[in-house]
């Protein structure tokens, strides 16, 4: 990463450890920093990515770490910078953002969020285009654990189908809600403000081609109980936290406790030194 390598130079050698800890990611004009270092060197950090990343309106450091189920983390703002240009390209009425809210970018899809108030990954664009290139047309699917909407959005906007999307965070639902103007889907998505595990015993799962689980922390507590419910040939996108030694048998072991057959699998981003999130394809069989 060349942040990383820039920094080593800007700081030297004897901060290499906190360097190479440093968590990095950019959502909408929003750069979000997780580092363990003093006040100055965030700071020199903060003028480091805007000098790297021109078009960076706002500079936060993550302080707590993804948590309950709403799944937010706390963040507090380092820098801030002119946004006129990047506010502009918005629409009028959705321009008095917060420094904590941004609009981001990905596969022809705009996402309307505040990053202390809903959970959000830009690291998962890969994925949700990956999915999205799967999916038919007239797939019925469900998208558990929406957050404000990216799955469904990215699906909806290239893909007729229909999709039910259920979030229990009432501020990611209003985001989602947003999100669905913000790209001219009204209609297209049908969006339940529920827990999923009440959604999951008081629906008709079975009638769903596709479901999507991209909470990696919660999905596994609803995972055998979907299964139980989806009908033969429903393919469920699982995502959940996996301990690098145990990756070698992943496929084994879900397809001999779930009767499933595993069509992908891949890490799809880390979370630790040796914790990765990954996500596994597969298909009800029996």
């Amino acid at each position: 990463m060349r942040l990383k390598e820039e920094a080593l130079k800007l700081l030297g050698s004897e901060k290499k450890e906190s360097i190479e800890g440093m968590g990095f990611e950019i959502i909408g004009d929003i750069a979000i920093i997780e580092a363990k270092m003093s006040e100055e060197d965030l700071n020199k950090i903060a003028n480091l990515i805007k000098k790297l990343h021109p078009s960076i309106g706002v500079i936060a450091r993550k302080i707590e770490d993804v948590q309950g189920i709403y799944r937010t983390a706390k963040h507090e703002i380092i820098a801030t910078y002119d946004r006129t240009e990047f506010l502009n390209k918005l629409p009028k009425n959705m321009r008095n953002l917060s420094s904590y809210e941004t609009v981001h970018y990905e596969h022809g899809c705009r996402f309307m969020l505040n990053i202390n108030e809903v959970y959000f990954s830009s690291k998962l664009g890969f994925e949700r285009k990956r999915i999205a290139e799967q999916v038919k047309e007239g797939e019925n699917i469900a998208v558990l654990f929406a957050g404000v909407g990216p799955f469904a959005i990215v699906i909806a906007k290239h893909k007729p189908v229909e999709i039910d999307a259920v979030e229990i965070n009432e501020k990611a639902v209003e985001y989602f809600y947003k999100n669905v103007q913000l790209n001219k889907l009204k209609g297209k998505i049908a969006i339940h403000h529920e827990d999923v595990g009440k959604w999951i015993k008081n629906n008709s799962i079975e009638k769903y081609s596709r479901i999507i689980m991209p909470a990696p922390k919660d999905a596994p507590t609803y995972l055998e109980e979907v299964l139980n419910k989806a009908s033969n040939n429903a393919i469920i996108h699982y995502y959940f936290f996996v301990k690098k030694e145990d990756i070698p048998n992943i496929r084994e072991e879900i397809e001999e406790k779930y009767g499933v057959k595993v069509l992908y699998e891949r890490v799809a981003g880390s979370v630790g030194t040796n914790t990765f999130r990954y996500v596994v394809d597969m298909k009800k069989i029996i």
